[in-house]
């Protein structure tokens, strides 16, 4: 009886150990979405919703991988530039200058 209640204990554990990992890491991520967002939306002179999706779309893609806290500011600063090149090439296509 008692190595049962000890198994059990050991797994609560783990699985207590391993949520706060999670929120840690989500966290981490949303905390560097919204910073980089904001700075971003203070820089440039691009859609607001077209940068909101790039950060989106780097979110699910460092959710992907192993390490999503790590690859995260790396995508979503592709990302990002990937909508600052388009907003500029619309410009220059519309003949509007910034």
């Amino acid at each position: 009886m008692k190595l049962t209640e000890t198994k059990e204990t050991l797994s609560m554990r783990i699985k207590n150990v391993y949520q706060r990992s999670c929120e840690a890491v989500l966290a981490r991520v949303v905390a560097a979405s919204d910073s980089i967002l904001n700075e971003s939306l203070r820089v440039l002179d691009a859609p607001e919703k077209m940068m909101r999706l790039a950060i989106k779309e780097a979110e699910a893609l460092a959710f992907q991988t192993q390490y999503p806290d790590l690859v995260f500011p790396d995508l979503a600063a592709e990302k990002i530039a990937a909508v600052a090149r388009w907003t500029e090439h619309e410009r220059i296509v519309r003949g509007i200058r910034a």
